[in-house]
């Protein structure tokens, strides 16, 4: 399915889906308040964000337009941010598995079209990209 073609509410299943089959105690506990947006509606609007290029401000406002009940910008700028590195790797670790699971298909590469500079990424910068090149 193309990219422009996945709707926001399927992405909501996929997030939810994976989130469940990796466990709902990856995500350490923190002190503080309970969070009031489930970690699946995050992950969710961030996927859709990046997928189709979206602002913020537009994320929210085609998930509100789709009936989902978003966080302020300010909330979710936060949550995006603070979103666990290794709960993202295990989300795609179980998507991997999921799609290896097909004994027809023997690869999948992953596109990380749509992935800037500074995006909360998946993979390390290379060494000369942050200055740490080593001399001879």
């Amino acid at each position: 399915m193309r990219k422009s073609k996945l709707p926001l509410k399927k992405l909501y299943t996929l997030a939810s889906h994976f989130l469940k089959r990796v466990g709902p105690n990856r995500q350490a506990k923190r002190k503080g308040r309970p969070q009031k947006y489930e970690d699946a509606l995050i992950i969710t609007l961030w996927l859709f964000q990046i997928l189709n290029n979206y602002s913020y401000r537009e994320t929210l406002e085609k998930a509100k337009d789709e009936g989902f009940n978003v966080p302020s910008l300010c909330d979710y700028h936060y949550r995006v941010r603070q979103l666990d590195d290794e709960l993202l790797k295990s989300i795609l670790e179980e998507c991997a598995k999921l799609l290896l699971e097909d004994k027809q298909i023997l690869c999948y590469i992953a596109d990380a079209t749509g992935f800037g500079f500074g995006d909360k990424s998946l993979r390390q910068p290379h060494p000369t990209l942050t200055g740490k090149e080593e001399h001879k």
